[in-house]
């Protein structure tokens, strides 16, 4: 009973704001402030809860939850903890396939769940692999932004001292990028959770949109496609340019020769002329412009907020007790279920299709903000003290740089999931911009015309991630990078 004591007068904030809020929804509802059938009281939903609990419905679904989520987290993580360590120790490495995650990462994993299932058995191995495929990407991101912080000083001074191989590896290198890697652990357990409740959300309708077809992992011959027209272009400068030349090259052998059914998988050439046709027709030209506008303000509204509360909430104890359970509970939801809320607080239109998007990359920005304050180095601390450094000139001239590379992780995270949120918008509610073609075109099973969407969608994700990295490295030219081993 004591060390309960003790816990409660040391989280009585992060426990009394949670309960001071349910209390305040409580009133609200049952006094008319908020409308009963959209806000319920909380008090309805746990007598809710308690009759799912009673006749097991709860946990039967919650356990094939957990599963799904634990196959799936199990996955990204093995994959992207590997892939990120060794994309921060080989920049060859790092430079192959960092255009490639810069395309793939802002396309919404739940529209990879009719591509997967073409390549295994429809069922939970697509569902699992689906789920996998954001918090890959954003662990192995984080991993490999980890291991590139790393102080060269620390990794000279072990080599002079004999350290070489895996035993600079182990001694040096993974445990200095640890804690950016366990924050990209917990950011992509968050994330296995929101895309398993979105699959299982829009599972069902594709399971009746998609053709019953044997999967590619069961081979079987099919008729040859018909050549595509135009010729492709070909060669690569470096190894930025290799490996996704090589991918193209390697799926338009595929496509031509059946390999893979053209009908879902049309040769890159094939898609290369219709996004030019599109673009000269100046079709995706005004949907990218619309898309640009609608990503700037969402980014901003996010950014400016984002930092600002992960700023404070790392230098302020009792804010980040208040505040973080909220962060915590919220940060799993999938943003898209949002909406609903937002159209009925706001109406139809633009501004809750913002505030949907902006939600989504505030909590990455704040979580990759607070960590950065956090897992900074506390010695700087104590030498800023030692020479007179106190208040506001300690957090310009100590914490604030030191957090900055986090943040600028945070940044360009939390602009890949505004481009994930701005597609799955579009793709839902939207009239306009690019989700909405992707949609339209996959409604009408016009592949080269949906790809050809989604190549612009990876062109403008690699375009903006490249120009806030170039943004990073200028602002901080004064951070040293881990060479190769």
């Amino acid at each position: 009973m004591r060390a309960l004591g003790r816990w409660l007068t040391e989280h009585w904030i992060a426990v009394g704001s949670p309960l001071l809020l349910l209390v305040a929804w409580e009133w609200a509802s049952a006094t008319g402030l908020l409308r009963e059938a959209f806000f319920p009281r909380p008090s309805t939903i746990a007598a809710h809860l308690r009759q799912l609990a009673a006749d097991g419905t709860l946990w039967g679904h919650t356990a094939m939850t957990l599963i799904r989520i634990g196959w799936a987290f199990a996955l990204a993580a093995v994959l992207g903890v590997s892939v990120g360590l060794a994309m921060g120790l080989w920049r060859q490495l790092r430079d192959g396939l960092d255009p490639v995650f810069a395309v793939i990462y802002p396309i919404p994993s739940v529209l990879f769940l009719p591509f997967v299932s073409f390549l295994v058995p429809p069922g939970e191995i697509a569902l699992v692999v689906t789920t996998a495929v954001t918090s890959f990407f954003l662990i192995a991101f984080s991993t490999t932004q980890g291991v590139r912080q790393i102080d060269r000083l620390v990794v000279e001074a072990a080599v002079h001292y004999g350290a070489r191989g895996w035993r600079l590896f182990a001694t040096v290198l993974l445990p200095g990028a640890l804690p950016l890697i366990f924050t990209g652990l917990r950011l992509g357990l968050g994330f296995a959770l929101i895309v398993v409740v979105a699959v299982e959300i829009v599972r069902n309708l594709l399971r009746h949109c998609i053709p019953r077809r044997a999967p590619l992992l069961r081979s079987r011959r099919v008729p040859r496609a018909p050549a595509a027209v135009g010729p492709g272009r070909g060669g690569a400068v470096g190894m930025a340019a290799l490996l996704p030349a090589a991918l193209l090259v390697l799926w338009e052998i595929c496509s031509r020769f059946a390999v893979v059914p053209p009908r879902y998988f049309p040769p890159p050439t094939t898609v290369g002329w219709v996004l030019v046709d599109r673009v000269v027709a100046g079709d995706l030209g005004a949907q990218s412009l619309v898309r640009l506008a609608r990503l700037g303000s969402a980014f901003a509204i996010a950014a400016l907020p984002g930092v600002l509360l992960g700023l404070l909430m790392g230098v302020a104890r009792p804010l980040r007790d208040a505040v973080e359970p909220y962060i915590a509970f919220i940060f799993p939801v999938p943003k898209i279920t949002l909406l609903p809320f937002l159209l009925i607080i706001l109406g139809v239109g633009e501004p809750a299709f913002v505030l949907t998007r902006a939600t989504s990359a505030f909590f990455q920005i704040v979580i990759s903000t607070l960590g950065g304050v956090q897992t900074m180095d506390p010695r700087l601390l104590e030498v800023g003290r030692n020479y007179g450094a106190r208040g506001a000139r300690l957090f310009w001239k100590i914490i604030l740089p030191a957090a900055l590379p986090s943040i600028f992780t945070g940044l360009r995270l939390g602009l890949g999931l505004a481009l994930v949120a701005l597609v799955a918008v579009e793709f839902i509610a939207a009239k306009s911009g690019l989700g909405h073609l992707v949609y339209r075109h996959w409604q009408m099973l016009s592949t080269p015309e949906m790809y050809a969407a989604f190549a612009l969608v990876g062109a403008l994700g690699l375009l903006l991630t490249r120009g806030l990295r170039a943004l990073q490295a200028r602002v901080l030219a004064w951070q040293e990078e881990v060479g190769s081993l």
